[in-house]
């Protein structure tokens, strides 16, 4: 199951982040959930099975690596 852009909609408050962690949590175990977007809380870092995240990097160009 995919919960796109569910981090963003906990980050502003509109759905309680503790019920939707025991929500998950009550999940069956063949089920693979994955919830994307930014500022992910730390309560569902903390039960998650696999946390990725993605941060901009400034690359150098070739001329600026010399």
């Amino acid at each position: 199951m995919v919960l796109d852009e569910l981090n963003p909609v906990l980050d502003l408050g509109l759905l309680p982040v503790d019920e939707v962690a025991s929500t998950l949590q009550r999940k069956p175990d063949h089920m693979e959930v994955i919830a994307t977007g930014r500022a992910a809380p730390q309560t569902l870092l903390d039960i998650a099975d696999l946390h990725s995240e993605m941060r901009p990097i400034t690359l150098q160009s070739p001329e600026q690596r010399n």
